[in-house]
């Protein structure tokens, strides 16, 4: 998949917002985009004042929102929900050239080729090698595989960034 870690916006990931960032670079669309969405999403919950937190339930509903196709994986033979650590599915697990949106003990982030993807890699645009993330042993909870549409050539996809979504009047 031919993605852009560096999405418009990501300077203001501040805080506790790693779901969003998450589901940002899943959908490939602006920081704000996201934060509106789970903030509108959140309020309409009862919560009064979103700071940013969210919860792996909304990460399902917000890919579907946007059109992006994806499978939740549960149980398989190489790796268990809340036993396995990030670091061991990414090894025994995920497949090379697929997009994960993982949600780990109070972290959610985007695992890609052995690299993470969270509020710090998209300041820089590159990801951290798994071995030398901050959260490699926290406990894999959820994980979402982020398909590939069919219909869209990997330059389609690429920059700029927003074109796909142009086309089929998301916003």
């Amino acid at each position: 998949m031919n993605l852009n870690w560096k999405i418009p916006g990501y300077e203001k990931a501040k805080g506790p917002c790693c779901g969003v960032i998450s589901c940002a670079i899943a959908a490939q669309v602006p920081f704000d985009d996201a934060w509106n969405w789970h903030k509108v999403k959140l309020k309409a919950e009862g919560f009064k004042r979103f700071k940013g937190g969210t919860t792996s339930a909304h990460y399902t509903s917000f890919l579907e929102e946007k059109g992006i196709k994806h499978k939740y994986l549960s149980d398989v033979t190489d790796f268990e929900i809340g036993k396995t650590t990030l670091v061991q599915f990414s090894g025994w697990t995920a497949k090379p050239d697929t997009v994960y949106l993982v949600t780990t003990t109070g972290h959610a982030q985007i695992l890609y080729n052995g690299h993470v993807y969270d509020q710090s890699a998209v300041r820089t645009g590159a990801g951290v090698p798994i071995h030398k993330h901050w959260g490699k042993l926290k406990k894999v909870k959820q994980v979402l595989e982020i398909l590939e549409p069919e219909k869209i050539t990997h330059a389609e996809f690429g920059l700029p960034l927003f074109d796909y979504h142009n086309k089929k009047g998301v916003h």
